[in-house]
């Protein structure tokens, strides 16, 4: 696996012990792990990005590299996981919730919070289909517009939910945008017209990806976008990037 620190990687024999998970270094914030690929960890990372913090990537090539170390943390461990002044935390709503928190980025007003909610989970729905498609598709054309056809109704969802504003909690961004950017973005990529029909959604994902520490990110050779997902998958797997699924 890797490790990206100070925005460079470099490859590392061994890195973790049984003895302690308290491992990051005084100029780290925060520290995270996953696949080398986008899935669950690009919000994540848009999400420091968009803070300023100061992270380190811990990155499992695709294989048997997370099973030998995972038997050194604590029985609830998986991947993405975070580390942050002793802490440890899974699951990736429950990282990206807790980096809001601390930043300020969950909503200022009980309605705020409460839109909050509900796109969080709302766009795990759009991800959970999308990593079915991905991953338990036959991977034929067929099985592909057969999804884009099921997906209107996320879609229709997601823009009734954003409205007339500017991101979905309202005039300010709150961490449950960069979940909901990535996988646009992830689709688009999928199927560069799916949006077309979504005007408000296509104008949001144009938003989000003009703020500037996104924009930074995206256009840096930090950001990689391929692969999606793991070699496995019918969509998204591999280190070349095909075209689109469909037009």
């Amino acid at each position: 696996f890797h490790i990206c620190a100070s925005y460079t990687c470099a490859p590392v024999a061994s890195f973790f012990h049984k003895s302690s998970f308290n491992i990051m270094s005084d100029t780290v914030e925060y520290e995270l792990a996953y696949w080398r690929i986008r899935g669950l960890r690009e919000a994540i990372v848009y999400l420091l990005e968009y803070v300023g913090a100061k992270y380190k990537l811990i990155e499992y090539d695709q294989g048997k590299e997370w099973l030998a170390v995972k038997p050194s943390f604590p029985s609830w461990i998986n991947l993405p996981y975070l580390k942050h002044q002793g802490r440890l935390l899974v699951q990736s709503n429950a990282i990206l919730r807790y980096i809001g928190r601390q930043n300020d980025l969950c909503g200022k007003t009980e309605d705020e919070k409460a839109k909050v909610d509900v796109i969080t989970d709302q766009v795990m729905d759009l991800r959970n289909a999308f990593v079915t498609v991905s991953y338990r598709s036959d991977g034929t054309p067929e099985s592909f517009k057969a999804y884009v056809e099921n997906i209107q109704t996320q879609l229709i969802k997601l823009t009734d939910l954003l409205g007339d504003q500017k991101f979905f909690a309202g005039d300010e961004v709150t961490f449950p945008d960069f979940h909901a950017f990535e996988m646009l973005d992830q689709h688009l990529i999928f199927q560069p017209s799916i949006l077309d029909k979504y005007g408000k959604l296509k104008e949001y994902h144009a938003r989000m990806a003009a703020l500037p520490a996104i924009a930074a990110y995206r256009s840096s050779d930090r950001f990689r976008a391929w692969p999606l997902n793991n070699y496995m998958a019918k969509f998204g797997g591999g280190n070349d990037q095909p075209g689109p699924a469909l037009p």
